[in-house]
């Protein structure tokens, strides 16, 4: 019955699907660029300052929090089985598995880059787009990874080649599957497919 948006002015918003009434609002304080996503009971949203949270949907009141600390939260949540969710990270270099219900982290796994779009499923694996720039205050490396969903442990790693002249390598764009291919669009103009499971 209600549509849920996060927005640039740093709230996320509640407003009734049918009329576009504001419900209620929640103040995040700091930029949000990605969609917030229902998981189980739980709001999960993510802020360019590091927080990620989890909102009750009925009133914006905040359940559980914690921080991604030096690290802005640009990916989408992706809902998984049993309340957890999946998440990617800028600068923390991670992929992670969480409890939608209280927070608990599953499986932390660091990409070596900005795994900045939403992450793709299938039933064994978790797959990020990785992006990475040279020179850079830490190490970071473009890739397509694919990891285990259970256990978070690297399945493969394709590294993106460097670009002559270019800064940014890898992968901005989020992985998509279908019909067992894993598709991405990299930051060098192609477009990359690859078996997927």
């Amino acid at each position: 019955s209600r549509v849920y948006v996060a927005s640039l002015d740093n709230h996320v918003y509640a407003v009734d699907r049918r009329t576009g009434k504001e419900v209620w609002k929640k103040n995040t304080y700091a930029m949000l660029t990605t969609s917030p996503a229902l998981v189980g009971s739980r709001l999960i949203v993510g802020n360019r300052g590091g927080l990620l949270a989890a909102l009750d949907p009925a009133t914006g009141q905040v359940v559980w929090r914690m921080t991604f600390w030096g690290s802005a939260i640009e990916s989408s949540p992706v809902a998984g089985d049993g309340g957890l969710f999946y998440i990617g990270s800028s600068d923390l270099r991670r992929v992670s598995a969480i409890d939608a219900k209280d927070g608990r982290v599953v499986w932390r796994t660091d990409v070596f880059g900005w795994s900045w779009p939403r992450p793709a499923l299938t039933a064994r694996h978790v797959y990020a787009s990785v992006a990475g720039r040279a020179p850079y205050q830490m190490r970071h490396l473009g890739s397509v990874t694919a990891l285990d969903r259970a256990t978070g442990r690297i399945a493969w790693r394709w590294p993106a080649a460097a670009v002559p002249g270019a800064l940014d390598t890898g992968f901005a764009a989020p992985c998509v599957v279908a019909d067992g291919t894993l598709v991405v669009g990299g930051l060098d103009g192609s477009l990359y497919a690859f078996p997927a499971e």
